[in-house]
């Protein structure tokens, strides 16, 4: 019926299991809900859609590494993308991980404690959690993945000399915090960390809980929950079992409990409940996904951005306007696709792609987007139209951006804005009188949240302040979904915390 690989299951045909409590995703929400419960002596069965995939699954090389990883751990290889519906607004690709670990597999590792001030807003919800009742699963789990700032020779040179320019300016930034032990700065943290540093859940959170007695089954997709007489008793779904010669052959599976968690993400989660009939008015929409671009610059002297901690530093002077800054460096294969220019431009620019760095700048959504189910498609279908508020948010943070470079030395700007591919530091003040379109911009995405958002009115919300759906007993969120506004920052280490809490809660219960 299975294999077994360092603990994990992976199905050789169908199966039908009996829990306690089943667990759907194995990202930060679904591994710290599943090492919790299990922690307790509570049976329970974590099912990934993904495959089981480690750090010694993919090649070294710097070039190749991206180009497996986009393979076996990025969903549909790193193209997920929310379309647009209105005019002039561009689509926003947000990469999704899948694999044992989620999205923990392909992120940068960062790890920052959402402000107060964000969870003050949550009582506009009806939800009363203030950050003083957090902080203690914040601190748990903090010190269980070694959560800590990159050291100076971490950073790589382009985190130093963006760092020291902000500081220069007077600008509030720091290194950022990470879930990391034994980096060595190798730059290659969205590929699954070669050197298994970066404490993602495939080697944190769910061998212990494995150790605890749970049982973890990948390549098990979820097509709906089981429901009887109003209650979540279990899931169904389909594995996919390769077969020698090619292509796969395909099983179904079910899993019974007395509770079921959905931890497949703000995008899966609400698809999840939407093709399982539990479509209640909130369910899908309120999507945030703290849209963000690049900005790049071009020295006189070497970067060689890819070695380093990709994302190894922030500057919050500006969080007034929603608007985070933080490093985004990525190797020279990924980053030729994220300059500017066509041809002879384009090759003599990225002949100097050692002299170039870039940085990220994200702004705090003012709109929402949607997730869908079509009655004939198989997956979920994303709805996002960029605010022309957000583009200006975006323009005042490109200036800020290109005002750093241009203090730490760049001698070409490149602000990623449509009709202006490229300044030098003395034009950087024309940005603040350009006007900037969101059909000028190029956004990416990396932190959907508020499918189903916590709250006390059954239509304006899924599930209440425990993480529990309103209208299906027995079944609870532990994912980004359950947001009710934006986090302002990485949202890892707060959807960890809230399922801390809300594993917790189940315990006390269900099984006291």
């Amino acid at each position: 019926m299975f294999r077994e690989r360092d603990g994990v299951l992976i199905p050789t045909e169908g199966f039908e299991i009996d829990t306690e409590v089943v667990v759907v995703g194995s990202g930060p929400g679904g591994a710290v809900v599943a090492e919790k419960l299990s922690s307790y002596g509570i049976k329970v069965v974590v099912l990934e859609e993904g495959d089981y995939v480690k750090a010694e699954d993919l090649p070294r090389s710097r070039n190749e590494r991206p180009l497996r990883a986009f393979e076996k751990v990025y969903r549909n290889g790193g193209l997920t993308v929310a379309f647009s519906t209105a005019p002039g607004r561009p689509p926003v690709p947000i990469p999704l991980g899948v694999g044992v670990g989620g999205s923990s597999l392909i992120n940068s590792g960062t790890s920052l404690e959402a402000n107060p001030e964000t969870f003050e807003k949550f009582k506009d919800f009806g939800i009363n959690i203030s950050y003083d009742a957090i902080k203690p699963f914040y601190e748990e789990v903090e010190s269980f993945l070694n959560v800590s700032p990159v050291s100076d020779e971490n950073l790589g040179v382009h985190g130093r000399i963006f760092l020291d320019a902000a500081k220069r300016l007077g600008f509030s930034s720091g290194p950022l915090t990470r879930n990391v032990r034994g980096c060595k700065g190798c730059g290659q943290c969205q590929y699954i960390c070669p050197e298994n540093a970066k404490l993602a859940m495939h080697i944190s959170y769910i061998p212990k809980a494995i150790r605890q007695g749970a049982k973890v089954i990948a390549r098990s997709r979820v097509a709906k929950i089981i429901i009887h007489n109003g209650r979540a008793v279990g899931v169904e779904g389909e594995v996919k079992v390769p077969k020698e010669e090619g292509g796969f052959l395909k099983f179904k599976f079910r899993v019974f409990a007395r509770v079921v968690v959905l931890s497949a993400g703000a995008i899966y989660t609400p698809y999840i409940l939407k093709k399982s009939g539990v479509n209640s008015p909130a369910c899908g929409n309120y999507l945030t996904i703290h849209p963000g671009i690049r900005v790049s610059a071009l020295f006189d002297f070497k970067i060689n951005q890819w070695l380093g901690v990709p994302q190894g530093y922030f500057v919050d002077e500006f969080k007034k306007y929603g608007i985070m800054i933080e490093g985004v460096s990525v190797p020279p294969l990924v980053g030729a696709m994220t300059l500017p220019f066509f041809g002879k431009k384009f090759k003599s620019l990225i002949e100097k792609y050692a002299y170039v760095m870039s940085t990220g700048v994200m702004v705090s959504d003012s709109t929402f987007g949607r997730v869908l189910s079509l009655p004939f498609y198989d997956e979920p279908i994303m709805i996002y139209n960029l605010s022309k508020k957000d583009a200006e948010n975006f323009k005042l943070a490109i200036y800020y951006a290109a005002k750093i470079f241009a203090e730490a030395g760049a001698k070409k700007i490149f602000p990623h804005i449509f009709g202006l591919e490229e300044i030098t530091p003395d034009e950087i003040e024309k940005l603040k009188d350009m006007k900037v379109k969101p059909s000028y911009l190029e956004p990416m995405a990396f932190h959907p949240l508020g499918t189903c958002r916590m709250g006390a009115s059954e239509y304006f919300s899924v599930v209440d302040g425990n993480c529990k759906h309103h209208s299906v007993e027995n079944l609870f969120i532990s994912d980004g979904s359950i947001f009710p506004v934006p986090l302002g920052v990485n949202p890892q280490l707060t959807i960890m915390a809230f399922s801390s809490r809300t594993a917790k809660f189940i315990a006390e219960e269900y099984f006291s």
